[in-house]
C-alpha cells in the first residue's frame, strides 16, 4: 500500500483510500527524557454531516479535518480558490482518490440533486404542502388570500407557488 505525506502535516501519511497514519514521534516522557511514540492508523469519526474526520496535531496546533479534503490535497493537488471537493458517486464515506474531484459551488449544488441528497417538495422537513396541494392551488381560480387560509400558508407563498418560484419541479 502506497503512503504519501500529507502536505502541511509532516507527522502524517495517507493512502489512496483515505487511511491516515501517524509517523513515529519523539515525545517527552514523564521522567523528563525522550520516548518514541510508535506511529499508528488514526481512528476516523463520521460526524452528523456524514463526512469522515481525523484529528491531526503539530507542536502548536490541533485540527479536525475531513478525510476527503486530505486525500484531495495529497493526491490531486492544492484546492483552487473557490472550489469544493466533491465525491463523484455521492457517497460521503468513499474517499478513494479517483472518486474525488474539485468543482465549483454550483456543481456541488447540482450534485446534491443528482445523488438525491437534497430533500425537495413534500420530503423537505419544513414542507406544509404536498404535490396534490400544489396542483390544486395552480389549477384554482380562487384568490391567493382564500387559498392561503384554506391551506394554512401565507398569501405570498401561494403567489410563489403559482409563479413557480417554489415547487418548480411540480
Amino acid at each position: 500500500m502506497t503512503w504519501e505525506p500529507i502536505p502541511g502535516w509532516p507527522r502524517y501519511d495517507i493512502n489512496l483510500y483515505g487511511v491516515v497514519k501517524s509517523a513515529n514521534m519523539h515525545v517527552r516522557a514523564k521522567n523528563g527524557g525522550l520516548a518514541i511514540r510508535k506511529g499508528r492508523i488514526l481512528r476516523q469519526v463520521i460526524k452528523a454531516n456524514g463526512y469522515a474526520y481525523v484529528t491531526l496535531t503539530t507542536a502548536s496546533k490541533r485540527a479536525q479535518l475531513t478525510v476527503h479534503s486530505l486525500v484531495a490535497r495529497t493526491f490531486i493537488g492544492p484546492r483552487p480558490v473557490g472550489m469544493n471537493v466533491l465525491h463523484s458517486d455521492g457517497d460521503k464515506t468513499n474517499n478513494y482518490w479517483k472518486n474525488l474531484r474539485y468543482a465549483t459551488q454550483a456543481e456541488n449544488h447540482a450534485d446534491t440533486l443528482i445523488h438525491g441528497r437534497r430533500p425537495r417538495g413534500a420530503k423537505h422537513p419544513a414542507a406544509a404542502l404536498n404535490e396534490q396541494d400544489i396542483k390544486k392551488i395552480r389549477a384554482s381560480n380562487k384568490k391567493g388570500v382564500e387559498l392561503a387560509a384554506q391551506y394554512g400558508v401565507t398569501a405570498a407563498h401561494i403567489s410563489s407557488i403559482r409563479s413557480r418560484r417554489v415547487w418548480k419541479h411540480i
